[in-house]
């Protein structure tokens, strides 16, 4: 049997284990230890009121025979939110986002200007304009920005620049690949399409990219590139455009089509998408050179 001073002995090295383990733990935020926040007593601002008693218990009373009361005050405490909670809701922003990895890194910093044409800069100004001016726009008719035209012309990158400067002000994105997102609803009409039209209803930036992106197809022999716009695919624009439009919900969109084009397709969704962005919109007229994509071959 163990004698009283080993088994106190034993007890103190535990204690002391413990400690030190405790004291190994790494934390995540070293500020509120992955609590979150933490509680901060404020100067009191409401009081409660006790019955007076002597040394004896007994109630004290006043000249008129009436109990003795105290004014005690209350003690208040706030709960104070940790920096890191925020950083932690913008992590789940950009991950609801849909916004890929790749696109996460597409900022105005690194969208080259350098011997690009003219239109090419005057979209990156517009961009960052509208960036700039966002919190005096959101809640306006004109409180959206169409970059149209040629293909690999920069547009993608700029509206993704706009989305991750948005993301990190707390404000949610959703990325909607027109042609992708389109192709999930049709494998499941009742489900998904429900769900992925009241997401771009909802969130508060819709970004639309590659609106109606055309196809190329053979037609009389020759090849020509064909809107994706069949009438399921219209009524399910329609439904989220018009309903962004009537609650003034902003609209970041690409598309390869202008909008002559987009308003013979559909007047109805070209007309609101063009009121909603027309003090943000470029257009890129057709120009093979002015794709980035193919300067090695132009400028070789």
């Amino acid at each position: 049997m163990k004698t009283f001073e080993e088994v106190m002995a034993a007890l103190q090295e535990k204690a002391h284990q413990v400690s030190e383990d405790s004291a190994q733990i790494e934390y995540k935020c070293n500020v509120c230890k992955d609590e979150g926040g933490w509680i901060e007593e404020c100067e009191p601002v409401t009081f409660y009121s006790t019955i007076e008693k002597d040394a004896d218990g007994k109630v004290i009373l006043d000249e008129f025979n009436k109990p003795v009361y105290k004014r005690q005050p209350m003690k208040n405490e706030n709960w104070v939110s940790c920096s890191c909670q925020q950083q932690k809701q913008i992590e789940r922003l950009v991950k609801n986002s849909q916004i890929t990895a790749e696109f996460q890194k597409k900022g105005f910093k690194n969208f080259e200007v350098d011997d690009h044409a003219p239109i090419v800069c005057k979209m990156r100004r517009e961009s960052l304009k509208y960036y700039s001016n966002f919190a005096d726009i959101r809640h306006e008719m004109e409180n959206s920005i169409a970059l149209v035209g040629q293909v690999g012309s920069g547009k993608t990158h700029l509206l993704s620049a706009i989305a991750n400067g948005l993301l990190q002000q707390n404000i949610s994105v959703m990325y909607f690949p027109f042609a992708e997102i389109m192709e999930k609803m049709r494998e499941n009409e009742f489900a998904l399409k429900d769900k992925l039209v009241h997401q771009a209803q909802q969130v508060d930036v819709w970004f639309l990219d590659d609106l109606f992106k055309p196809v190329t197809k053979m037609v009389n022999g020759q090849s020509k590139k064909v809107p994706r716009a069949s009438e399921w695919a219209q009524e399910r624009m329609y439904e989220i455009i018009n309903y962004r439009y009537l609650n003034k919900k902003p609209i970041l969109l690409s598309c390869e089509l202008d909008f002559e084009t987009l308003l013979q397709i559909n007047d109805a969704i070209g007309s609101r998408l063009f009121e909603m962005c027309s003090s943000y919109l470029v257009t890129v007229a057709d120009d093979p050179y002015l794709n980035h994509r193919l300067r090695k071959v132009y400028h070789a």
